[in-house]
């Protein structure tokens, strides 16, 4: 439930700075090759977005208000009380897995297309035979 709460506020904050900011919180994939340039396009894509209103990039102040904020606010609910420590922690522990899963998008093999079985046969060899 902590957990819920959490992933709740986060988002909650995140879209409405990012609302107020103009700033487009989508992960877009990099046009570039090689490991290194794309592993530091995910990395800085973490901290880094574009204005929907001008296209130029900027502090992702959305996502990372939405990761402080919400450590900060679920420390309050802990057992142990409130802890500015614990939840800047938190809130770095979460930009951190934002910026895992940004690699996860980066790297993960993009899908095919299917191919409809109509125009598989068209393009078929063995079809034109037959």
């Amino acid at each position: 439930a902590s957990a819920a709460g959490k992933h709740v506020i986060k988002h909650s904050i995140e879209f409405a700075v990012a609302a107020a900011r103009h700033e487009d919180l989508h992960y877009y994939r990099s046009n570039q090759r090689g490991f290194g340039p794309r592993l530091r396009h995910a990395l800085v894509s973490t901290v880094i977005t574009r204005k929907t209103t001008t296209g130029r990039k900027t502090v992702s102040s959305g996502r990372i208000s939405g990761a402080v904020g919400s450590g900060l606010i679920a420390s309050a609910w802990e057992p142990a009380g409130f802890s500015m420590a614990g939840g800047l922690a938190s809130g770095g522990i979460s930009l951190g897995a934002d910026a895992g899963a940004n690699v996860a998008r980066e790297f993960w093999p993009r899908p095919k297309h299917k191919i409809s079985r109509t125009v598989r046969e068209k393009r078929s060899p063995r079809s034109a035979r037959r």
